[in-house]
């Protein structure tokens, strides 16, 4: 498989060097059965994400065991990796799911907080008004870290301007 060369800012770089993210991957061995996959590759991530949603957010996953916490563990770094996604659907998947994962104080959270909070701002720095689904799962997800996480992360001056140039605009 070869990789993409990453583009954005250099945090992001290092994101998906340091998570191998598989949705940058391109497989030159198939032919074209295998970009057609790769191309694809999206739809995947995003019924798996829409399933992970829809059990958290139904509770059909027991969250008092210990078992089941732990094999929801691993989903932090995907969520996480999920964000940069050039997909909205998924973006917003990815956020919500990050939101429903984080009071939970899974062990793998403590080590993703700061690129989560990074990525938030990445998308909110890309664009797009405060009504679109992105922008309101970005404000939900960085309500919810803040909330959930004090202690453990904090604004910059530079993030607050961001946010305060929101508040100028509505």
């Amino acid at each position: 498989a070869v990789k993409l060369v990453p583009m954005g800012p250099a945090w992001e770089r290092q994101c998906r060097a340091r998570e191998g993210a598989t949705m940058l991957e391109v497989s030159t061995l198939g032919g074209s059965d295998a970009v057609n996959v790769n191309r694809n590759e999206y739809l995947l991530a995003e019924l798996a994400l829409t399933l992970l949603h829809t059990c958290l957010k139904r509770e059909t996953v027991d969250l008092k065991v210990k078992e089941h916490l732990e094999m929801l563990d691993p989903f932090v770094g995907v969520s996480q990796k999920l964000m940069l996604s050039k997909h909205d659907s998924i973006v917003v998947l990815a956020l919500r799911v990050f939101t429903l994962v984080l009071p939970l104080n899974l062990p793998a959270m403590s080590a993703e907080l700061g690129w989560v909070l990074k990525n938030i701002f990445f998308l909110l720095q890309r664009g797009g008004t405060t009504s679109s689904l992105t922008m309101q799962a970005c404000f939900k997800a960085l309500t919810v870290l803040l909330r959930e996480a004090k202690g453990k992360v904090m604004l910059s001056q530079s993030q607050l301007k961001v946010l305060l140039s929101f508040a100028k605009q509505d």
